[in-house]
């Protein structure tokens, strides 16, 4: 039986001069993102939600209004997802030199080995991940 891990996400919007607004943040390592996080064990969603509302946003007096729904992402045999924004060096010594760009969290990878403080992975960059640079 594989692991599950619950996900939550918030859609927080306010009206301000008849235009909806949806709240979003820049994370340090992550970049622009809307508050999301991990239900920890034996938390419900509602109370995940507000929690991670909190932790990303300061915000203490949140209202669910709408539930809008969940999906489920099973992972193939070998993939896995990233747990934390992280760098990635071109062969498994801290000494080396890091790409610039870090892989972020939420990207599914292929999984190869690991070998001390290392992960071998794979993964496609889709040409619609990439960032517009002028």
């Amino acid at each position: 039986m594989n692991e599950v891990i619950q996900k939550v996400t918030a859609f927080i919007v306010r009206e301000r001069h008849g235009v909806k607004e949806l709240l979003v943040f820049k994370h340090p390592a992550a970049g622009i993102q809307i508050p999301a996080g991990t239900v920890e064990a034996g938390e419900d969603l509602e109370a995940a939600v507000k929690r991670e509302v909190y932790e990303e946003t300061g915000l203490q007096s949140v209202e669910i209004e709408a539930y809008l729904g969940c999906f489920e992402n099973e992972l193939a045999e070998g993939e896995r997802i990233i747990a934390e924004t992280t760098r990635v060096y071109i062969q498994p010594d801290l000494n080396a030199m890091p790409y610039k760009e870090k892989l972020t969290k939420g990207l599914t990878v292929n999984y190869h080995s690991t070998q001390e403080d290392f992960t071998h992975i794979s993964y496609i960059r889709h040409y619609s991940d990439l960032k517009t640079r002028c």
